[in-house]
């Protein structure tokens, strides 16, 4: 009888011992589960975050044809409709700041409105086109100032890409010739 007790003990002794080491092969599983979900929440993290790598810039010119869709003279005011190929940060450009009309008559004032969800920058002076740019002095240049401390940002923080180059920053200038 004793036999077979020690039998019975030594049958359990290596049952436990084979569920232990199949207890620490699964724990093993489990850190390795843990380690790698840890790195994939890391990495969805950064990309939560991510600031995408589309940078905006004017559309431009918007239309073609006889008339311009990008400018237009409205009781004497001059018009002109900027639009962007993503969204932008409509509290970054600031008229006389870094969105400027000038002329041979000198800087024009104007005021700011938007479409198109913050994509497309109307800009309306508030002098008659003829004060900013006489007759036949050169026409009227607009120009968003995609450079410096000013410059207006898209919604993620970085600068337009005036020049349309590809990287932010750079000056978008435009000169609309005006027939009197």
């Amino acid at each position: 009888m004793a036999s077979e007790v020690n039998e019975n003990f030594s049958s359990l002794e290596t049952a436990v011992d084979d569920n232990h080491q199949k207890i620490e092969a699964m724990q093993d599983e489990i850190d390795a589960l843990v380690e790698e979900n840890q790195s994939l929440l890391e990495q969805l993290e950064l990309l939560q975050n991510a600031v995408p790598t589309a940078v905006a810039m004017p559309v431009f010119p918007r239309g073609a044809g006889p008339n311009f869709a990008d400018y237009a003279l409205v009781g004497g005011k001059g018009v002109f409709t900027i639009e962007f190929n993503v969204q932008v940060n409509p509290e970054t450009f600031n008229p006389g700041t870094n969105v400027i009309v000038s002329g041979a008559g000198g800087i024009g004032s104007g005021s700011i409105s938007w479409s198109d969800n913050f994509s497309t920058l109307i800009f309306t002076t508030l002098e008659n086109f003829t004060t900013i740019s006489p007759c036949f002095s050169g026409g009227l240049n607009f120009t968003i100032q995609g450079t410096g401390e000013l410059a207006p940002q898209d919604t993620y923080g970085k600068p337009i890409d005036g020049d349309r180059d590809g990287a932010p920053g750079g000056d978008f200038t435009v000169t609309y010739d005006i027939v009197c």
